[in-house]
């Protein structure tokens, strides 16, 4: 309930903001933790090269109505804006029960990845990612990006295979990442 309603609006480090709706990053800023919970399909867009940094790693898509994409559709080779989890363990917790939730920026890390979630999956279009210490898939799905946008989706480190689904939407598309499986999961590639 105590929930900052916009990115814009957030004057602190430590805000948790609640975006319902369309917003720009048009420089870089400093939040706790990040809600995108809209009503309708709308976008928060991170202009090239404008950071979003995440200081507790969270960052999760609640909405029940249309697709939330944060960054704007991903081009291999164009400048994106980057979300930052720091030092942290980036959590994305995907639950938008209507539509997949777009990752469409790069994002940085040296803590690792953890992407869970119900509902609809996580598509992630990072492009070429610098993240470190692994991706775990906990829970849900997540797609890796199209075409060679895949190709660095999830950053250096392992993948974890705990729990969900991975899906690799290009045909024959090759992950650099070392895979552990560690649970029930599903793999699955997408050749149209």
């Amino acid at each position: 309930t105590n929930y900052v309603a916009s990115i814009g609006a957030s004057t602190l480090t430590s805000d948790i903001v609640k975006d319902t709706a369309a917003e720009t990053v048009a420089t870089s800023k400093s939040i706790g933790a990040l809600n995108l919970n809209g009503g309708a399909a709308f976008l928060v867009t991170i202009n090239p090269s404008i950071f979003l940094t995440l200081g507790s790693g969270a960052l999760m898509a609640s909405g029940s109505v249309g697709q939330v994409q944060i960054g704007v559709g991903f081009v291999a080779g164009t400048t994106q804006g980057t979300v930052n989890f720091g030092t942290n363990e980036g959590f994305i917790y995907a639950n938008n029960t209507s539509n997949n939730f777009n990752l469409d920026s790069n994002v940085i890390a040296s803590g690792g990845l953890t992407i869970a979630g119900t509902g609809n999956g996580l598509v992630m279009n990072t492009g070429t990612s610098t993240y470190s210490g692994g991706t775990t898939l906990a829970a849900g799905s997540v797609q890796a990006g199209y075409g060679a946008v895949g190709v660095g989706s999830f950053g250096t480190g392992a993948i974890n295979l705990i729990s969900g689904t991975l899906s690799i939407n290009t045909a024959n598309q090759v992950l650099s990442n070392a895979i552990n499986v560690n649970g029930v999961y599903t793999v699955v590639t997408n050749t149209t």
